[in-house]
């Protein structure tokens, strides 16, 4: 499964870079990254959600039509940890948690002299990847959903540099589905999942070249 959404990462990178060339005078291609914190709900009440700062990394294809701007993306995001404890003082399980993430977002942009604010929502499409050790092994990524699916509400600021632009972001993402299926299972126990979804405020910002 993981080799599939790598195989989709990719495809959208060159979707990107294609999508670019025949209107370079209205379109720009760049790089996206940032932090996140989360804000993702415990599995149970097995587990404690640690490490809940991460980091994301992308391309972004950027394209405005006056007033108004579409922007399309592909990221890899570090969302964190869960952690359940051993049973009898034995050894933890841990789920390291990541995904790649394909959000659409929609601008509303507010041309002034040397600045352009703009306010942007949209949904995204994502891949959740999960890395296990102790008793989950290698087959904690069974328990996650192939995909997940959000939306984002946020507001930046556009500078031009020439032919760089920088635009700084403020977004929050609102979980709509859930990450994890109805099936974990942890030291041999069936674990009640509490339905959690993936939420949190990033702090983002785009190079456009």
């Amino acid at each position: 499964m993981q080799r599939v959404r790598y195989s989709t990462f990719l495809l959208l990178i060159a979707a990107l870079g294609w999508m670019a060339l025949p209107q370079a005078s209205s379109a720009q291609v760049g790089i996206v990254g940032g932090l996140n914190f989360e804000s993702l709900d415990d599995v149970s009440q097995d587990a404690t959600f640690e490490s809940s700062t991460g980091y994301h990394v992308g391309l972004a294809f950027n394209r405005d039509f006056a007033v108004l701007g579409l922007r399309l993306s592909g990221i890899y995001r570090r969302v964190g940890e869960y952690e359940f404890a051993g049973q009898q003082g034995g050894e933890s399980a841990t789920l390291d948690l990541s995904t790649i993430e394909i959000p659409l977002d929609l601008k509303y942009r507010l041309a002034l002299p040397l600045v352009t604010p703009y306010a942007m929502a949209g949904p995204q499409v994502s891949f959740p990847i999960g890395d296990g050790s102790g008793e989950f092994g290698d087959d904690f990524e069974d328990n996650l959903e192939d995909v997940n699916l959000s939306g984002n509400v946020g507001a930046g600021v556009e500078f031009n540099l020439g032919g760089v632009r920088l635009t700084p972001e403020l977004r929050y993402e609102f979980g709509v589905t859930s990450i994890f299926d109805d099936d974990l299972e942890v030291f041999g126990n069936d674990v009640d999942v509490n339905d959690p979804k993936l939420s949190a405020f990033s702090i983002r910002l785009h190079v456009f070249f």
